[in-house]
């Protein structure tokens, strides 16, 4: 009974941390969707003050590397969030615990 209990636990546990994760997932997707816009209206300007001679490059290289760079991590978040929901309680398989 104590093994059974023990696989009992050790699939809860494991059933806890995914549902944190996707949460955590689920989270950063929606601060990336309110955030990105404002990375990529910042970086037209830069770009604009650059070619009209009032920036340097590489501020406004960098400006544009902010705002590539959360995008990039916006598309990765929204393919692993729904990884993360077919792992949901009852999607994937259980192994079979003996009670010997």
């Amino acid at each position: 009974m104590r093994v059974y209990r023990a696989g009992l636990d050790q699939e809860q546990s494991l059933l806890t941390k995914q549902t944190h994760e996707r949460k955590a997932g689920e989270e950063l997707v929606r601060k990336l969707e309110q955030t990105l816009p404002a990375y990529a209206k910042v970086a037209g300007p830069y770009a604009k003050l650059e070619k009209d001679g009032f920036m340097g490059s590489l501020a406004a290289t960098e400006k544009e590397r902010d705002a590539t760079e959360k995008t990039r991590e916006l598309d990765a978040q929204r393919a692993s969030v729904p990884a993360w929901r077919r792992l949901a309680p009852g999607s994937r398989p259980r192994k079979s615990v003996s009670c010997s």
